[in-house]
């Protein structure tokens, strides 16, 4: 199982990742977000395993009755969607997505120290770089699209 204790963060126009993953305790590089066939963005926070089979529950239609059964459990991953910057959606525990409403937002261990930059002008990029500086759950790069308007 590879855990993820990670950083996803929207500026209210590109969605960032960082790249850490916790196996065994040791750290291995992972990519946690990606496009997706109908053009949308989706990003993970939670076990890496869980994040790929939520994302492929959404690219498959995101069947209600179809929802990962992991969800309902207290060991479960949250997934964020954009299909474009006034559409994102976050899905916790249960197959409704939430919509974002606000100018930005981070999700995850290191969500404080980027809703920080964010809140100071920075980026969502700047965000992840800074958050993984801090938060030892979190680095090994970062990965971002800018999501179409």
């Amino acid at each position: 199982m590879l855990c993820i204790v990670t950083v996803i963060a929207w500026d209210g126009k590109t969605l960032s990742a960082d790249k850490q993953a916790t196996t065994c305790d040791m750290q291995i590089t992972v990519t946690k977000i990606k496009k997706i066939n109908d053009g949308s963005i989706v990003a993970w926070t939670g076990t890496h395993e869980q994040g790929i089979v939520l994302a492929k529950w959404y690219e498959d239609g995101s069947d209600p009755k179809k929802y990962p059964e992991f969800q309902k459990t207290d060991d479960w991953t949250c997934l964020i969607v954009a299909k474009n910057i006034n559409n994102v959606f976050v899905y916790h525990k249960l197959p409704i997505g939430q919509r974002v409403e606000d100018d930005f937002v981070a999700w995850g261990s290191g969500r404080d120290y980027a809703m920080a930059v964010m809140e100071m002008g920075g980026d969502s990029e700047k965000a992840v770089l800074v958050a993984s500086k801090f938060d030892v759950n979190c680095g090994n790069g970062v990965d971002s699209f800018v999501v179409s308007t």
